[in-house]
């Protein structure tokens, strides 16, 4: 299969062609290894290659799967296997083997997909880069190699976006598959804690809030993947509430309105990047267009003084007219002392709670559309929804489908099929390989 064939098509279609006849798996682990070799000098998304292993589960016959014969990539962090060594992003780590395979590792292959080795990650998945020493070199993004992936799930972030598989694992915590979504102009989701299997090791990570994840160029895979892992596993200490029907038939479906809101400011209250505040107004546009009901956040300076409880400042919610129509503009918090940390920090848990739960007139949002760092909206999102435990859905980043999505317990196929409906009407972004220089790529046929 010529390369530039291979990167027409996202999982399922490969499956599909797989199926079909028109190309076998042994074809499409070819040209996922050629791919590894032409972008891994400049680009260095894939480490611990396992070439013997993936051969040998295509000749020993694959699972009849959605995604049987797709090759895969799992993240140097989680997914335990014992045909694949991990070394964590660590020198301390370096060769270390499992001796077992995680229930989702087992789930993922009972898709039919073959897997051949794992990405970089950061020491222990901290960091929203991607620069592990044990490696020898920095995962770089493909769209520009002067820039960083993300992180920390910034190798399988490059790897999909060179377009060496259509899909790979990844996991989040604080924004680790969020942040090389928007990065690398892919789709990650972070979905509700305990919506997949966590063992058999663990029942959960950091306390509910690391949560195993994929990075796809489709929102078609994503939830294709997430139908096929999702469900508790033996011993699981707690488990998200089950949804009815698939993931697959939401994004079928059309998606019901939601309560968006959209914010052109970062966390702090200063101003973003002019491309970054263009690409939020657009996504916006295509939301009101899809009929989404559209609230403005406005985070104001903050605190001037050290007084505990935050100074209004004047009428905080009015009716305004926008570039996408009439909205209702929210402004959170008066301005008070920059200089003091914890004032800050109240006031930005503040503005966060305040998006996302009971703020807006009628209630609280479905989503938070923002450039607002998922760091620390991932964050704030995890500590409202332990209190809460309602639906909850705080940042989608960047112009889909250049999109990074954290859903929460009711809300996951409501996001999930606006995403996809958002994806069918604005641009199809192919795989970076499109703008990395010919000499890496002659070789791929």
């Amino acid at each position: 299969m010529r390369f530039d064939e291979y990167l027409k098509y996202d999982g399922l279609g490969l499956a599909l062609l797989v199926r079909a006849g028109e190309v076998t798996s042994g074809e499409l682990l070819d040209a996922a290894l050629a791919a590894v070799a032409a972008t891994d000098d400049a680009v260095a998304a894939v480490v611990h290659v396992q070439e013997r292993v993936a051969r040998a589960s295509i000749a020993g016959g694959l699972p009849d799967g959605p995604f049987s014969g797709v090759p895969f990539l799992l993240k140097d962090l989680g997914c335990e296997a014992v045909d694949f060594p991990s070394s964590m992003g660590s020198g301390l780590f370096k060769g270390y083997r499992d001796e077992y395979d995680s229930e989702l590792f087992i789930r993922l292959r009972g898709t039919g997909l073959v897997t051949f080795g794992r990405t970089a990650s950061p020491e222990f998945g901290v960091g929203p880069t991607t620069e592990a020493k044990v490696y020898g070199r920095p995962t770089r993004n493909p769209w520009n190699r002067a820039h960083v992936a993300g992180g920390s799930s910034g190798g399988s972030g490059a790897a999909v976006a060179a377009g060496v598989v259509p899909m790979a694992h990844g996991s989040d915590g604080g924004g680790s598959v969020r942040i090389p979504a928007s990065s690398c102009g892919l789709f990650g989701v972070k979905p509700t804690r305990a919506l997949l299997p966590d063992g058999p090791a663990s029942g959960e990570g950091w306390a509910g809030m690391a949560i195993d994840g994929f990075l796809t160029r489709s929102v078609s895979d994503t939830a294709a993947l997430l139908d096929a892992t999702a469900g508790p596993d033996l011993g699981a200490p707690y488990y998200a509430p089950p949804m009815t029907g698939s993931f697959l038939a939401a994004i079928a479906a059309p998606p019901r309105r939601l309560r968006i809101a959209v914010s052109t400011r970062s966390f702090t209250g200063a101003a973003i990047d002019a491309d970054c505040v263009a690409a939020v107004e657009h996504t916006a546009r295509l939301c009101a267009a899809l009929g989404h009901e559209l609230h403005v956040v406005t985070s104001l300076p903050w605190y001037r003084s050290h007084a505990v409880e935050p100074e209004w400042s004047g009428r905080w919610i009015r009716r305004e007219v926008t570039p996408w129509g009439s909205i209702t503009r929210v402004h959170p918090f008066a301005a008070k002392d920059k200089r003091n940390l914890a004032r800050r920090a109240a006031g930005f848990v503040g503005f966060s709670a305040l998006a996302g739960l009971a703020s807006l007139p009628g209630g609280r949002v479905d989503a938070v559309l923002a450039m607002s760092p998922p760091l620390t909206m991932g964050l704030t999102g995890w500590a409202v929804h332990v209190v809460r435990r309602g639906p909850l859905v705080f940042n989608i980043q960047d112009v889909f489908p250049d999109a990074a999505v954290q859903t929460g317990a009711i809300t996951n196929a409501r996001i999930i099929a606006a995403a996809r409906r958002l994806e069918r009407i604005s641009y199809h972004r192919a795989a970076a390989v499109t703008v990395l220089s010919d000499d890496l790529l002659h070789n791929v046929t």
